[in-house]
């Protein structure tokens, strides 16, 4: 809906993302009657090309805060938390791989105090008690239907619904072990780069935009089982695929969490000197200000 040509512009760009192997025939109609298209991933740049935009596509990547977003922090502090603090931030969605976290956590810490799962989350567009019911409902629903267990026999686990103020958002990251990012997709990943930024290991599935910036060097990926059908039914995800985290893989690494801190802890030194080198909103304005001064510099014909 909102890349629209303005009247009386030379050179019309439109910025966007999305988070599965394809696009759906309205976007790339969309994307085509623009100029050129930025994404901010190498993933988006091929999966835009392949479901059939043709206009030009710059890759011009998102960036973080790494002076908010730093190690050292004070914590911010969390209730009813025992052993590892693991983090979850995300959209209550299918996309987000919740399920398939709950199914791993069960594996990794039934009936353990080692560690305690804090899931930052929310139902979009739904008031916060209704949010919080709807959660609830939701994961005493999947352990009963899917592990033949009651919510309290998962580990522990902790719903943070209310919402949390934005100057206390790098705090939360500094209360936490790791943060878990078991995506089915991602456009970018924003709270994984902030993790990274602060300093946190991270667990992420491999697959999507935030292969632009995590890798086996600098966190712990998790496997992909296969490419599946998204099974939405909402316009823009029909017919297109995701991946389908391996919940094994998801196993083994909440399990590093509390067996191996020392291995994790090296690789969270890693993404954040990464960070600082090339990730941050000053190497981001950089590209995109190179790209403009170029578009600049092309000679025009009045339009498309």
């Amino acid at each position: 809906y909102a890349l629209h040509r303005r009247s009386g512009a030379a050179y019309a760009i439109g910025r966007t993302m999305f988070e599965t192997d394809g696009l759906c025939p309205l976007w790339v109609e969309r994307c085509n009657a623009m100029d050129e298209i930025w994404v901010p991933t190498d993933f988006n740049a091929r999966t835009f090309r392949a479901a059939g935009v043709t206009t030009r596509i710059t890759v011009v990547p998102d960036g973080v805060d790494a002076q908010r977003y730093r190690p050292g922090l004070e914590p911010l502090e969390l209730p009813e938390v025992q052993g590892k603090v693991v983090l979850g931030i995300f959209q209550w969605s299918a996309y987000k791989g919740w399920d398939a976290l709950l199914r791993a956590w069960y594996a990794a810490f039934a009936g353990s105090s080692e560690a305690t799962l804090v899931l930052r989350t929310y139902v979009q567009g739904v008031e916060q008690q209704a949010s919080r019911r709807r959660i609830e409902k939701d994961i005493e629903d999947f352990a009963r239907r899917e592990l033949g267990v009651r919510t309290r026999e998962l580990g522990r686990i902790v719903l943070l619904t209310d919402t949390i103020a934005e100057a206390d958002l790098p705090r939360l990251y500094a209360a936490a072990d790791a943060l878990v990012a078991p995506s089915r997709g991602e456009g970018w990943g924003l709270p994984q780069i902030e993790a990274l930024a602060s300093g946190l290991p991270v667990l992420a599935t491999a697959w999507g935009g935030t292969t632009q910036f995590l890798h086996d060097g600098n966190s712990v990926q998790i496997e992909v089982d296969r490419l599946v059908p998204t099974g939405q039914s909402a316009l823009w995800y029909v017919g297109q695929n995701w991946a389908e985290p391996s919940v094994p893989s998801l196993t083994a690494a909440l399990r590093k969490v509390v067996d191996a801190p020392e291995e994790l802890a090296a690789l969270a030194a890693v993404g954040r000197r990464e960070i600082e080198k090339k990730w941050t909103w000053a190497h981001s304005l950089a590209v995109a200000d190179e790209r403009l001064s170029q578009i600049a510099d092309e000679p025009r014909s009045g339009g498309r």
